[in-house]
C-alpha cells in the first residue's frame, strides 16, 4: 500500500531520519530491515495536538473564571526503543553514534518521517524542524541470552521538541501566475503557511491580497513598481525588482487582518481562493506552499 499524504506523518511504521544542523551526518532510526539498528518500541505523544496556553482570570464578584483565547505553542514527542547489535562491541559503537548524532543542543535540526520501502513510496515524506532535548540511555541489557535477533540490546528514550508543532510535506506546491486569482488546497490537517508573489506591479499602486476562504486580506498602499513577495510564516513583505526593500511600511494595518492572531495562512482540507486587486493590468499572482499536518 502506497503512503498517502492525508495519512499525516507516519510513526512506528516509518523510518525516522535526523539531520542535525551542526554539520554532523544524518542518522536513521527505526530502520527495521537492517542490523545493527535503533528500534522504536513506542513514540509517546507522536499524534498529540500541540501545547496550548490556558488563558483565564477570576471573575469579579462571580463564580468561576473568564476564559480568553488560547495560543498554540510547540510540542514534544518521546521515541522509546532499543539499540540492537550483534556483539557487545558493536552495541557500544552504536551507543556512541547515537550520542554524536543527537548531541547538538543549540540549534534545531530536521526530523523526517520516511516510509519504509515495504510501506510504499519513500521519496515523499513529512518533515519538521525540531531539537533533541533528551537522550536517556540505560546500561541494562534488555534481552535474554537466546533472544532474537540478538541478546545485545540497550534501551533508550528520546525527547524531541518542535518549536512549530506542524509537519510539512517535502514537495512544494505552486499555483499561478494568474492575473486575478488562484485556488490551492492544503491536504494536511493543520493550517499551512504560504508565499504570495504579485509581479509586474505598476506603481505607485494600492494592492490588496485576499484569502476569500478565511475572509482575510493584506492591503498595501503606495507601492512602487516591482514584485511584491509576502511570506506568511515570517510575516514579511518585500517589494522590488533586482534589489528589494521592506514593504511592511506600505501596509494599511487598519484594513489588513490576515496576519492577526489565529488567522490561518491556508485552511486545512479545503480549497483556498487567493485573490489580488490593484497593481495594474500586467500584474500577476502566484502562490507557493507546502501541505501541512499536525
Amino acid at each position: 500500500m502506497a503512503v498517502a499524504m492525508t495519512d499525516g506523518p507516519l510513526g512506528l511504521e516509518a523510518m525516522h531520519v535526523w539531520a542535525p544542523d551542526d554539520g554532523g551526518d544524518p542518522i536513521t532510526l527505526n530502520d527495521r530491515t537492517s542490523m545493527p539498528r535503533f528500534w522504536f518500541d513506542s513514540i509517546g505523544a507522536f499524534k498529540s495536538l500541540p501545547d496550548a496556553d490556558d488563558n483565564r482570570q477570576p471573575r469579579t464578584a462571580r463564580v468561576g473564571e473568564s476564559v480568553f483565547p488560547s495560543l498554540v505553542r510547540g510540542r514534544t514527542f518521546t521515541p522509546q526503543g532499543r539499540i540492537m547489535a550483534r556483539s557487545p562491541q558493536e552495541l557500544r559503537q552504536m551507543q556512541a553514534l547515537l550520542h554524536r548524532a543527537l548531541g547538538e543542543r543549540d540549534k534545531e535540526g530536521l526530523w523526517a518521517s520516511v516510509p519504509n520501502a515495504a510501506y510504499g513510496d519513500n521519496t515523499h515524506y513529512w518533515q519538521t524542524r525540531a531539537r533533541v532535548i533528551q537522550l536517556d540511555c540505560d546500561d541494562d541489557f534488555q534481552a535474554d541470552v537466546d533472544a532474537m535477533p540478538s541478546p545485545w540490546q540497550l534501551a533508550f528514550t528520546l525527547g524531541v521538541r518542535q518549536s512549530d508543532p506542524r509537519w510539512t510535506w517535502t514537495d512544494g506546491q505552486s499555483a499561478g501566475p494568474n492575473s486575478g486569482q488562484v485556488t490551492v488546497t492544503n491536504l494536511g490537517s493543520a493550517p499551512a503557511e504560504l508565499v504570495v508573489t504579485v509581479d509586474t506591479i505598476t506603481g505607485p499602486a494600492t494592492v490588496t491580497v485576499f484569502n476569500d476562504t478565511v475572509g482575510a486580506q493584506l492591503k498595501f498602499v503606495g507601492l512602487p513598481s516591482g514584485t511584491l513577495i509576502i511570506d506568511s510564516a515570517a510575516r514579511t513583505a518585500l517589494i522590488g525588482v533586482d534589489a528589494f526593500i521592506d514593504a511592511v511600511p506600505y501596509l494599511d494595518t487598519l484594513n489588513s487582518n490576515w496576519w492577526d492572531r489565529g488567522v490561518p495562512g491556508l485552511q486545512a482540507g479545503v480549497a483556498n481562493t487567493i485573490r489580488r486587486s490593484g497593481g495594474g493590468t500586467d500584474a500577476n499572482i502566484t502562490v507557493t506552499f507546502k501541505h501541512t499536518s499536525w
